[in-house]
């Protein structure tokens, strides 16, 4: 008999080995009677079909979520029920884990539980009623908090002063000039994940000439100043980052890593997750000591920096990449009340 031990250990192994595991495990499932009558190459079919290529690296994180909370409640994955899945959702919630990473836990615990043939924790009406409430209240707080959180040009000063440095780590570089698009672009972050380096032009600007939105480039680039104040300057800190990691024009400008040889490098033909992008969001605000910004910060930042320095509102909503008035919910005011109230009391 495969103990548990055994089993969750094949689960944990390397993210780009994870199908061939996963089938490995419902093979010998089947070799060993638990799963009578289970035709493995169905299976198989059945789960490259249905799950994407881009959701398998969120995986081993998952998984390592799993196993931890199985060795904090003392009870292997393989033998929960809904209140182990509960409290595991319960303590990611509380570290602030994001709604899509406390899902992909949540499919990595079905699959378990289909390799070995038994209805899933997860899919009992008390863990959903549970997951449900989680899920909404973090989501109360997120939205309460990035009200009152964005980014500012004091916090992109304290990014640029401490990773604009040839020492940095790999992964470190790609999120300060992600939040440079970000910021000084504001952009979205799906218009800028599967930005390849062959459409970032550098001349005396940054000129982005293709986006996710816009495939074939006919609207939806934006450029980004290449004003010099001291050492910093947009368009030399992109050429600098391209050059450390020695992208080439037909890679992603923010590839996913992976460990090699005790080092880190960048896998250049995937590009970065949204996961893996908000998480390390969070992994370098507490490192650099900013408040917990979201993906949307930068954004946010720039339409309220560039309205508060007297920037016309259809400029914003142009650079922005608005195609509605959405872009007045971005403007943050400070006081308000005050402004308005005093405008009136001096004519009073």
């Amino acid at each position: 008999m495969i103990s548990d031990d055994e089993l969750l250990a094949a689960l944990l192994v390397s993210v780009v080995l994870y199908y061939r595991v996963f089938f490995a495990v419902v093979r010998m499932r089947a070799e060993i009677g638990e799963l009578r009558g289970v035709n493995v190459d169905e299976v198989a079919e059945y789960y490259l079909k249905g799950r994407a290529a881009s959701t398998i690296t969120a995986y081993g994180p998952a998984y390592k979520k799993v196993a931890e909370h199985g060795e904090k409640v003392g009870c292997s994955v393989f033998c929960w029920g809904p209140g182990e899945a509960a409290s595991m959702v319960m303590n990611m919630a509380k570290l602030g884990t994001s709604e899509n990473c406390i899902k992909t836990v949540c499919a990595v615990v079905n699959l378990v539980f289909e390799v070995m043939g038994r209805s899933s924790p997860t899919q009992d009406s008390f863990f959903s009623k549970v997951k449900a409430a989680t899920i909404k209240e973090a989501n109360e707080g997120i939205k309460i908090k990035s009200d009152r959180q964005f980014i500012e040009v004091k916090h992109m000063k304290i990014m640029v002063e401490k990773l604009y440095k040839d020492d940095v780590e790999p992964a470190r570089k790609r999120f300060l000039v992600m939040q440079l698009f970000l910021f000084f672009g504001g952009k979205r972050f799906s218009d800028i994940r599967d930005v390849k380096v062959e459409n970032v032009v550098k001349q005396d600007e940054v000129f982005v000439n293709k986006s996710k939105t816009d495939q074939e480039g006919r609207g939806a680039c934006f450029s980004i100043s290449g004003k010099k104040v001291g050492k910093v300057c947009v368009p030399d800190i992109v050429q600098w980052y391209k050059e450390s990691l020695e992208l080439s024009d037909g890679d992603f400008l923010f590839p996913r890593f992976r460990g090699s040889s005790g080092r880190t490098v960048p896998i250049k033909s995937i590009s970065v997750s949204y996961t893996v992008a908000l998480e390390q969001l969070k992994v370098e605000c507490r490192r650099l000591g900013l408040p917990i910004f979201g993906l949307h910060a930068g954004r946010i930042g720039m339409a309220t920096a560039a309205a508060r320095g007297g920037v016309h509102r259809s400029v914003i909503k142009d650079a922005g990449g608005w195609k509605s008035d959405a872009v007045d919910s971005y403007i943050k005011v400070d006081n308000a009340g005050v402004q308005v109230s005093s405008l009136l009391l001096s004519r009073f």
